[in-house]
C-alpha cells in the first residue's frame, strides 16, 4: 500500500464523528446567533455536546468509509456529511418520530450521503460514496438501499 492510499482507518472513527459535530455545530450556531442575537460561543457550545452525542454510524458505514476514502479526504468528507445533516429534516407523522433514511448529492464535493435523521439534533449515517461510483456499491448494499427506499 503506497502512502497515497493509506486509508481511513487511521483516523479513527470518533476523531470523524467530532470533526463532523464541530462544523454542524459552528454552522448552525452561527446562524441561530445572527436569528436571535444570542452568544454565538455560548450556542456552538452546547450544540457540539448535542451534536456529539446524536451522531451515530451504521456498522456498514464503517466498513464502507475504510474502503472508500482515503486519509486525504477527511475534511471534505466531513465537510459534506455536515452539510447534509444540515440539509434534512425528521420525518414527523403526528407525535411520533418516524426515521426515513434520506439521501444526500452534495453538490459541491460529489459525494452522496445516506443517513436517517433522529431528533433536532441526531442522525444515523447508513453509508457514503462518490457520485458516480454506483457500481462499486456491494449486492449487500444495494439490497439495504433498496429497502430503505433510496434506490
Amino acid at each position: 500500500m503506497s502512502a497515497t492510499n493509506i486509508h481511513l482507518n487511521r483516523v479513527s472513527l470518533n476523531d470523524l464523528i467530532n470533526i463532523i459535530s464541530e462544523k454542524t455545530a459552528k454552522s448552525v450556531a452561527q446562524k441561530e446567533s445572527k436569528k436571535t442575537k444570542a452568544n454565538e460561543s455560548f450556542l456552538y457550545n452546547n450544540l457540539l455536546r448535542t451534536y456529539k452525542s446524536g451522531i451515530k454510524v451504521t456498522k456498514h458505514f464503517a466498513n464502507r468509509l475504510q474502503q472508500r476514502f482515503i486519509l486525504d479526504e477527511v475534511q471534505v468528507l466531513s465537510s459534506a456529511i455536515s452539510r447534509a445533516i444540515r440539509q434534512t429534516q425528521t420525518q414527523e407523522v403526528g407525535c411520533n418520530h418516524k426515521s426515513i433514511s434520506q439521501k444526500i448529492i452534495d453538490k459541491m464535493t460529489g459525494i452522496v450521503v445516506v443517513l436517517e435523521r433522529q431528533g433536532m439534533y441526531g442522525a444515523v449515517l447508513v453509508t457514503s460514496y462518490k457520485l458516480g461510483e454506483e457500481n462499486l456499491l456491494s449486492d449487500e448494499e444495494l439490497r439495504d438501499l433498496r429497502t430503505r427506499g433510496i434506490l
